[in-house]
């Protein structure tokens, strides 16, 4: 005789993981220059598809006069969006539109001074999942 003897354990707690999502930093150092226009700079590009939506934790530029941080998205089936230019004495924050596409988000450092300058930028972003309806 073969005795079989089964021992299940039954575990009802429920664990719930929430995603932080990773912040990533760039920035660097644009030197400008004495034009009488707006200089742009298109100092980084990020790349994302549909169901990831860009997420700016912070965006700042520093300089002596007149500079600006400015983010414009490009994305399939011809949408495109612009992020309002955004001077040394504020920040850009806030969700980015275009999560359902496959986009190109380039940021553009502008030089409005008339002098010689260098520019100070930084960029904090991570990207959050969301569905495509």
């Amino acid at each position: 005789a073969t005795t079989v003897i089964n021992n299940y354990y039954w575990n009802n707690t429920t664990e719930v993981i929430t995603e932080i999502p990773e912040m990533i930093a760039i920035g660097g150092l644009v030197h400008g220059e004495a034009v009488s226009t707006v200089l742009h700079n298109y100092t980084a590009t990020i790349n994302t598809t549909a169901g990831q939506m860009l997420k700016i934790d912070e965006a700042r530029v520093d300089c002596t006069e007149s500079c600006y941080i400015q983010l414009e998205t490009t994305c399939t089936d011809d949408v495109s969006f612009s992020w309002p230019a955004v001077g040394w004495a504020t920040s850009l924050e806030g969700y980015v539109a275009g999560s359902a596409f496959d986009c190109t988000h380039t940021i553009d450092i502008k030089d409005g001074s008339m002098q010689v300058q260098d520019i100070s930028w930084s960029f904090v972003y991570s990207i959050v999942p969301v569905t495509v309806g």
